[in-house]
């Protein structure tokens, strides 16, 4: 696989798709604002194989893919949701009593609240999962409309194999790197800049919410894309 000719790809699908058509980026920022769901549902198209970067219209269609894809989403999680409670549940449950009434009393309390380690190691091993099934799940619900085949565990791990595993793993890795490189160093230099001129806490925040409403839009579409080709180097587009 050529790492890199995925990701220039991947790139020059977003700014095609968002700063040479700026009324599309304009229009995923509002999908955003609406809980996100469009934008999930603009990400099935992509993950459908659409070249150049589709439109963004057909609202109705798209909060309905979102959903689907927030679905799917939730139930994968399910597991590590489930974990995360139950090592948490007795901190949850002594605040909601009112048994800890102090940040001192939350750090040196003895009540049995630190997480054990064995169901920490679960939760991370869950997680890892998570993001190894997810990619495909999603583009074979994108490609297939059934929640059945983004289920197929057993059809997952078989077209993940076809990719190679050290293939698709590096891939995983490197989409991570450089998505999560380049957010913070641009939210970094922003947030500084803007700290350094107004001395103002509150408007670095403010500024940070706004640089991630303006962000989001052609991070996740540079992440479907990129996925999208990592899923076809082993068959065409469906």
């Amino acid at each position: 696989m050529d790492y890199t000719k995925i990701i220039e790809g991947a790139f020059e699908y977003s700014k095609e798709g968002l700063l040479v058509r700026g009324g599309h980026w304009l229009k995923l920022i509002l999908a955003l604002i609406l809980l996100t769901l469009p934008l999930l549902g603009y990400s099935m198209r992509i993950y459908r194989g659409a070249t150049p970067a589709p439109k963004v219209d057909g609202w109705g269609k798209l909060f309905i893919d979102g959903i689907k894809l927030f679905m799917v989403g939730l139930v994968y999680s399910i597991p590590v949701i489930t974990v995360q409670v139950i090592i948490y549940a007795g901190l949850i449950n002594a605040l909601l009593s009112g048994q800890l009434t102090s940040w001192d009393q939350l750090v040196t309390s003895s009540m049995g609240l630190q997480p054990a380690i064995g169901l920490l190691a679960l939760m991370y091993i869950l997680e890892i999962i998570l993001l190894i099934l997810l990619p495909i799940a999603t583009i074979r619900l994108a490609r297939t409309n059934s929640f059945a085949a983004a289920f197929n565990i057993g059809a997952i791990l078989e077209y993940i194999g076809k990719i190679g595993w050290l293939t698709y793993i590096l891939a995983l890795l490197l989409i991570s790197i450089v998505v999560g490189f380049a957010v913070f160093i641009i939210g970094f230099v922003i947030a500084l800049g803007v700290y350094l001129i107004s001395s103002s806490l509150i408007a670095t925040l403010l500024a940070s919410g706004v640089l991630l409403l303006i962000i989001m839009p052609p991070v996740q579409v540079f992440r479907a894309r990129y996925f999208t080709q990592v899923y076809d180097s082993v068959a065409p587009a469906e």
